[in-house]
């Protein structure tokens, strides 16, 4: 193998490739080797690959120069990045908008920095070390030229047997022209090489049938990836398939594991139809017009547990707080696990409500504090740039029309969870999409349980750029309180037990400035007083507040409703107990003090249960 590279080399120094071979390699070389990767621009890839072999470029000196690109643009990767900048955010920003989202050319990955800065700079480097591969190479034909005419040494030394028996071995078989032949040679030649064009043509009937054969596979580990890149856990997926003509995908046999419990399942379904637009698919955007999910399941046990595949998202620190506020940690038993939910839910809803950019073009009567949770341009492509590297950073701008993403309605009934029992759940959603400013209606998420007790209402007018803003609504019925009674942060047996408990929460919902009222409403429940007793409440109303970022927010209670209870439970236990002493006792003032010594003792247990 190294003889056979060496021969390679040997004909390129003896003149058997012609200037456009080798600078047309080189530039192409260059070109491949400063593109980032398959996932980013596969079909500018594909077309290069198609330009290198249909040319009649030396496929040699095109590997060697793409394997010497790639070394160099490692190094070069900010350099590419800041070119791409420059042209996908400035004069030329325009043409780009075009090439992003026009048929086929979107398949291109100009929407990537690194891969539009590193056609510029692959293209300068390359054409740069052709034209001075070019320049040596003349060079030594004219030394060797002279030596041939001129060299009556050099002459006997070549014509020695071993010397030819050597250079046959390492270069191949020798020149049958001159060197002053090869100056005189064209710099062009036959352009198209008419066995590259052959191959790619066979290259185009094999990928058709290939497709035809395993589009299925194919479909599947596409889908498979990008689902798990979106979960941040393990994806098990039975097969997918697509059928542009009909206009439909199908998916079956789907498990994403939970990233907060890998021994179960975030979601499984037995079978997802999607009725997608072929139209959008050469523009590399995904319309479904509907979705529908069949057997649908959450909280199921999984037989092997999962892994994750990205990191998990980081919660927001603790907030601070006043004196009347505290944080989930104060609550919680658990806080730490809390809180690894719902930084995955901020995570979703960074999905669902899109990127924030900077030229977004805000209504005017968007209220103040919806600004501050959104990122300026710089500042998202600078975290971007930490969290994930320069080669995975877009220029969303530049999309435009309609999103990469969009479900316009989402459907699925009877789903089943593990928190819900024997009930189930209807889904519904419209309009979710990656861009939802692009769209003319807001993503809107709903669920309902069969039977009523459960119920969830999710409105992203803010992500759709409309004044009304982010909305959410929950209601859960009839909880059991020993759910949350042993959740509750509290020393010894929970606060709360045996019956019921309605919760309810609405409000305004955003990353960092999120304001969600709650009301939970306890039926026929113990409240438990550590060091104090217990007391029975038939019914009674506490309202709590939520604040702030909406994975460490900050918790307001009203305990006013909850010393009225203890206050009055302890005063009606002491007087019963008052009673009883004054058929005992004889004295006038001993029911008075009876009742002071009730008030007092009223307000101890709420003193105790304060603290």
């Amino acid at each position: 193998m190294f003889i056979f590279k060496l021969r390679k080399l040997g004909k390129i120094l003896r003149g058997k490739a012609n200037p456009f071979q080798l600078i047309s390699a080189s530039i192409l070389g260059a070109l491949l080797g400063f593109m980032p990767g398959f996932s980013q621009a596969w079909g500018m890839i594909v077309a290069l690959l198609v330009l290198l072999i249909v040319l009649n470029a030396n496929l040699f000196f095109a590997g060697l120069v793409t394997l010497l690109a790639k070394g160099v643009s490692l190094l070069l990767t900010p350099v590419s990045f800041a070119v791409g900048r420059f042209l996908l955010e400035g004069p030329t920003e325009g043409v780009f908008r075009s090439l992003v989202n026009a048929p086929v050319l979107a398949f291109f990955g100009f929407e990537y920095y690194v891969v539009t800065g590193g056609l510029v700079v692959g293209l300068l480097f390359g054409l740069v070390f052709g034209l001075l591969v070019m320049k040596g190479l003349r060079t030594y034909w004219r030394k060797m030229a002279v030596a041939e005419k001129d060299s009556e040494r050099y002459r006997k030394w070549a014509g020695k047997r071993w010397v030819k028996t050597v250079s046959w071995i390492f270069l191949g078989p020798g020149k049958k022209d001159t060197y002053e032949d090869t100056l005189k040679k064209g710099k062009v030649g036959n352009p198209v090489r008419l066995l590259g064009v052959v191959c790619v043509v066979l290259a185009g009937i094999l990928a058709y049938v290939v497709n035809l054969f395993f589009a299925d596979e194919i479909v599947t580990q596409a889908v498979r990836s990008k689902l798990e890149r979106a979960n941040g856990a393990t994806v098990d997926l039975e097969s997918g398939q697509l059928r542009p003509a009909e206009g439909r995908l199908t998916l079956a046999g789907l498990a994403m594991a939970d990233p907060n419990d890998l021994s179960a399942d975030l979601f499984r379904a037995t079978r997802l139809e999607a009725d997608i637009n072929t139209r959008d698919l050469l523009r590399k955007r995904w319309t479904i017009d509907r979705l529908t999910i069949s057997e649908g399941r959450n909280g199921e046990p999984r037989e092997r547990p999962g892994v994750l595949t990205e990191p998990k998202p980081r919660p927001s620190p603790d907030p601070e707080t006043t004196e009347d506020e505290k944080t989930i940690q104060d609550y919680l038993r658990d806080a730490e696990r809390w809180k690894d939910r719902l930084a995955q839910a901020r995570k979703w809803f960074d999905v669902l409500t899109g990127p924030d950019d900077e030229e977004v073009e805000l209504p005017p009567d968007v209220p103040d504090e919806e600004i501050p949770e959104r990122e300026t341009r710089r500042e998202r492509i600078a975290r971007e740039i930490r969290e994930r590297g320069y080669d995975q950073v877009v220029a969303r701008h530049l999309i435009e029309e309609s999103p990469r993403l969009l479900i316009r309605e989402l459907s699925a009934e009877g789903v089943r969870s593990r928190h819900l029992e024997d009930d189930t759940l209807d889904v519904s959603g419209r309009n979710i999409s990656t861009h939802p400013r692009l769209v003319e209606d807001p993503p809107r998420l709903n669920l309902r349980s069969g039977s009523g007790r459960f119920a969830f209402d999710l409105a992203l007018g803010g992500a759709a750029g409309q004044a009304a803003g982010n909305t959410m609504e929950l209601v859960y019925l009839d909880l059991p309180s020993e759910l949350i009674g042993r959740q509750l942060e509290f020393s010894g047996e929970p606060p709360i037990s045996g019956g019921t408990l309605d919760f309810q929460m609405a409000g305004r919902l955003s990353r960092i400035d999120s304001d969600l009222p709650v009301r939970v409403t306890l039926k026929g429940t113990t409240l438990r007083v550590p060091g104090v007793g217990e007391t029975q409440v038939d019914e009674l109303t506490l309202p709590i507040g939520i604040r702030g970022a909406m994975d460490n927010p900050r918790i307001t209670f009203d305990d006013r409703e909850l010393a009225n209870a203890i206050t009055g439970a302890a005063r009606r236990e002491l007087e019963e107990r008052a009673r009883e002493q004054i058929r005992e006792q004889i004295g006038d003032d001993a029911e008075d003090r009876i009742r002071d010594e009730a008030e007092e003792r009223g307000r101890d247990l709420l003193d105790r249960f304060r603290r």
